[in-house]
């Protein structure tokens, strides 16, 4: 199996995948050969130093796809990732394909190589929560349901219970999502995946939720007031056999 991290860093999703050729103790791992992008020279140095068994480019993601896409163009059977959350930038000039052009980072990241997976291929990818949920990003929501199923998502802790923060000094609540690629491109949105694409998931699948949701007031020196969105809670786990209604 072929499998892709489009933002590697320095390998810490990789390294949780397993030893450097296989998993001694899970054959599904032993054939899998992972393509890796990283943009940080640095990082890109330092995980090559530790996973020199990885085919790894130092460059943009969007140069990578103007490049290489083509080639890796529904081969890849796995991709895993936590894209950079800002704009993108400068760095969209280096992509030019008509049918990429979104402005944020991750959508961009989950959508282009979400579209490089063989049928029923699996995409994971750490987003910020506002993808799944409200009424900003349907149109969004719309394109990646057209050519993807949601298998399962999670809304991860933004804040440690016990003062131990999953994400130390980020306090963004973000959802872990599971795509299985559908091979294909439907002409609407399956309606049994209506709730979704209105932002309802997390209402459908509450205990998906890994934490308790809390509304704080924001800066109430700032003219908008702002109410903080937060999930607490200590993060041990997904659970292994998600119940209630899943995508």
């Amino acid at each position: 199996m072929r499998a892709f991290e489009p933002s590697v860093g320095i390998g810490r999703l990789i390294r949780e995948m397993g030893p450097p050729r296989c998993l001694v103790t899970d054959p599904r791992y032993k054939e899998t050969r992972w393509t890796a992008v990283e943009l940080s020279e640095v990082s890109a140095k330092m995980f090559a130093a530790m996973r020199p068994d990885v085919e790894l480019f130092s460059m943009s993601l969007e140069r990578w796809m103007s490049e290489h896409a083509a080639r890796y163009q529904g081969t890849l059977g796995l991709v895993v990732a936590n894209p950079p959350y800002g704009q993108r930038g400068e760095f969209a000039l280096q992509d030019k394909h008509p049918d990429y052009q979104d402005r944020a980072s991750y959508a961009y990241f989950m959508r282009r190589c979400l579209d490089l997976l063989v049928p029923r291929g699996l995409g994971v990818f750490v987003v910020p929560a506002g993808f799944l949920s409200g009424s900003q990003n349907r149109k969004l929501r719309e394109r990646v349901l057209l050519r993807h199923h949601l298998e399962v998502a999670f809304r991860l802790p933004s804040e440690g219970a016990t003062g131990k923060d999953l994400f130390p000094g980020a306090h963004n609540v973000v959802d872990v999502l599971v795509w299985r690629a559908r091979g294909g491109e439907l002409r609407e949105v399956d309606p049994r995946d209506a709730f979704i694409l209105e932002g309802d998931y997390f209402k459908e699948n509450a205990e998906h939720i890994l934490g308790a949701e809390v509304q704080e007031d924001g800066d109430k020196s700032s003219p908008k007031k702002r109410r903080r969105y937060a999930v607490v809670g200590d993060f041990t786990g997904f659970p292994r056999s998600p119940r209630g209604r899943s995508a």
